[in-house]
């Protein structure tokens, strides 16, 4: 028996230590667990900032663009953060192709890259933002559909002082006389009376698509025209004449630019479509436009406001004009 008890002796050690070692290595397990997680929560956390910080950069290209989306897009600035390409485009339909904006948001940050493309045969904005916090990175994408061109209006008139037509630019013409009518246009069949006016295309850039082009002018007093009476309106070829011009050296206009109306309303507005004159007329520096009234039927009388006309009482309103739409 003692033999045996001695034998015994340092059991309780060992048994001891194992189960120390195995409650370490439960330990040392556990903590690789509880850092684990520890990282991925911290990770979560990172990722959500990181996806704030691009869906912030996503919103301010959206903001950018919509600054561009507006009439007069030339004195946009995007500000330090933005490449040299975050500029407007030419026709004021967003930024230019290739943007990109870097910002810092708090501790955090945000690259964002716009790009142009056609899906479906449809113009898009693709942009692309990719957000950073403490090394952890989100990227977010988005594309929406590229609005048309805005459209501009500019209407030319002639008020006072002449700024749009020049000095001669309401001229009566008969057959054998140039006389200038201060306050009236004035066509007349049995007289041979014709009228001509003169535009200045200059507010109209260069290089762009004329989307409408309508000419405005106030009949005060005149005879209704029979069925199938009206006026023609032309193009003159020679925009350097004035009211000492022989009339027989005007009438000389390209046939396909050719108008009639027939408006029995007195008094009253008459628009006529004139894009294709404004078309073929908009291509230099100093263009111009000259038109000419030529009345057919017999022995009627039509009388139109001019650019000098003040009325009865004064009312420079009822001047003739031309609205102008164009897009870059």
């Amino acid at each position: 028996m003692a033999k045996n008890i001695i034998s015994q002796k340092g059991v309780a050690i060992y048994l001891a230590m194992v189960i120390m070692s195995v409650i370490l290595l439960i330990g040392i397990g556990m903590s690789t667990i509880i850092i684990g997680q520890i990282k991925i929560s911290t990770g979560i956390g990172n990722s959500v900032v990181a996806l704030y910080a691009a869906d912030t950069g996503i919103e301010r290209a959206l903001y950018e663009e919509k600054l561009c989306r507006q009439i007069d897009c030339s004195s946009y600035s995007c500000g330090a953060e933005c490449s040299a390409e975050c500029i407007c485009s030419a026709d004021c339909r967003g930024l230019n192709q290739g943007c990109i904006i870097s910002s810092l948001v708090g501790n955090s940050s945000y690259n964002t890259n716009v790009i142009y493309a056609k899906e479906d045969g449809k113009d898009v904005v693709k942009i692309t933002s990719a957000g950073e916090y403490k090394e952890t990175k989100r990227a977010i994408e988005t594309t929406i559909s590229r609005p048309p061109p805005l459209v501009f209006t500019v209407t030319l008139n002639c008020p006072d002082p002449v700024t749009n037509c020049d000095v001669e630019d309401w001229v009566r013409f008969t057959s054998s006389a140039g006389i200038k009518d201060t306050q009236l246009m004035a066509l007349e069949s049995i007289n041979d009376i014709r009228s001509l006016i003169r535009w200045s295309l200059a507010d109209i850039p260069n290089n762009t698509t004329i989307e409408s082009a309508t000419f405005f002018f106030y009949r005060t007093s005149g005879n209704p025209p029979a069925a199938g009476k009206g006026v023609n309106i032309m193009q003159v070829d020679n925009d350097s004449w004035s009211s000492a011009t022989p009339p027989g050296s005007l009438w000389t206009w390209p046939a396909v630019d050719y108008y009639s109306y027939s408006n029995s309303n007195i008094p009253g507005w008459v628009s006529v479509d004139i894009k294709s004159l404004v078309e073929a007329n908009n291509v230099g520096v100093d263009d111009k436009l000259s038109l000419k009234w030529e009345y057919f039927g017999l022995n009627i009388a039509d009388f139109y406001a001019s650019p000098s006309y003040n009325g009865i009482p004064a009312n420079k309103a009822l001047r003739p004009y031309i609205e102008v739409q164009y897009h870059y």
